[in-house]
């Protein structure tokens, strides 16, 4: 709260300066029923599940995960296939850190984000 001034010491000569606050303004299309509802947008998505507010329903949940094969571990894969070893070019699909991760919710089954291994 900003300190307000010591109206006791002003002299009656001198001019008293009020700033009025804005008042907010309902939008005239929206209807007074309505709520809305601000979601974190700022939640940063990695290869593990992660709490957050669903954009669609608006629960609060630690996201439900699926992973599968990133385009790292594609491209490394058809490389070994091509160039060096096609019998072990399947091992790259297998490694956790290549895998993306698609984070849903766990309420309504909303894609909520996408974490891209690098």
């Amino acid at each position: 709260m900003a300190d307000l001034p010591n109206y006791d010491r002003l002299e009656d000569n001198q001019p008293v300066v009020v700033q009025e606050q804005p008042q907010p303004v309902a939008a005239a299309n929206a209807p007074a029923s309505h709520t809305f509802v601000i979601t974190d947008t700022t939640t940063e998505f990695g290869p593990h599940p992660v709490e957050t507010c669903c954009s669609k329903c608006g629960q609060v949940c630690i996201t439900a995960t699926s992973s599968s094969p990133g385009t790292t571990a594609i491209l490394i894969a058809l490389c070994m296939f091509l160039f060096c070893c096609p019998i072990f070019c399947w091992v790259p699909l297998c490694i956790p850190t290549l895998r993306d991760t698609k984070h849903y919710c766990r309420h309504c089954n909303a894609l909520l984000g996408v974490y891209d291994a690098k």
